[in-house]
């Protein structure tokens, strides 16, 4: 049995520590989730510097605050095609936020 240390990173909520690596931890608004099928953004910041992970999440997380106010600018009242749509964009706006 393998048991994995998980750590909260002070100021940075949306940091944790998985080992010596940091993750990148966001939950999405309350009005997103149904959309999105999930609860949270999980991303990997593949780094075991504490500076560098807390420079990456708040790139990360202006990503994901970017991608939700793109998605809720282009709510629809009825379309079945949005929840697929909406995952779409949060995927492609992750992709290229640079964490490099």
């Amino acid at each position: 049995l393998v048991q994995t240390m998980v750590q909260t990173s002070g100021n940075f909520p949306c940091l944790q520590r998985r080992g010596d690596i940091y993750q990148f931890r966001l939950a999405l608004p309350s009005d997103l989730k149904l959309y999105l099928s999930q609860k949270e953004v999980k991303r990997s910041l593949r780094t075991p510097d504490r500076l560098i992970a807390q420079q990456r999440a708040a790139k990360l997380r202006l990503a994901c605050h970017t991608a939700f106010s793109k998605i809720r600018a282009m709510q629809p009242l009825n379309d079945d095609n949005f929840p697929a749509f909406a995952r779409h964009m949060l995927e492609l706006v992750l992709q290229n936020c640079e964490l490099e």
